[in-house]
């Protein structure tokens, strides 16, 4: 049986995403028009994340930040 945690998420966001200790390991994200920010609410401890960026125009980054606020990456369209 899957975990949650081992299904994809693949959504089009309309604002800031904050990720839960539920959510999935592999997030597939459209920013919607305009740069996200993704706030990881937990400290990993070794949980490895995987983020794509899915937006259809330049400019429209994802930036993933730690439970803090501080930017930890920014994932341009078309990269992981």
């Amino acid at each position: 049986m899957a975990h949650g945690k081992d299904i994809p998420n693949v959504e089009t966001l309309t604002g800031a995403k904050t990720l839960n200790i539920y959510d999935s390991n592999e997030q597939a994200l459209d920013p919607g028009g305009a740069s996200r920010d993704i706030t990881i609410a937990f400290l990993s401890n070794g949980r490895k994340l995987n983020f794509y960026n899915t937006a259809d125009a330049a400019g429209e980054n994802l930036v993933i930040k730690s439970p803090g606020g501080t930017t930890i990456t920014t994932i341009n369209r078309g990269e992981a």
